[in-house]
């Protein structure tokens, strides 16, 4: 006699899966795990690139002015 059977269980974060299967004597059990994780989408990415650009440049103008006129 043989079986075959899955079970799943789910988060916010992540889900498993079970499987199980039996045939004769022999009882085989596999558990997958996965995990999810949040990434930045590119148009934040790309905001934070605009922004360090721009403190950049700021930078750049503040040592000018506090060398040249302090």
């Amino acid at each position: 006699m043989s079986s075959v059977s899955a079970s799943t269980a789910s988060s916010s974060s992540g889900s498993s899966k079970v499987y199980s299967a039996k045939a004769d004597n022999v009882h085989v059990k596999s558990v997958v795990e996965t995990e999810t994780q949040s990434k930045i989408s590119i148009e934040n990415t790309k905001k934070i690139d605009n922004l360090m650009a721009r403190l950049g440049k700021f930078n750049i103008k503040l040592k000018f002015f506090l060398k040249n006129f302090i």
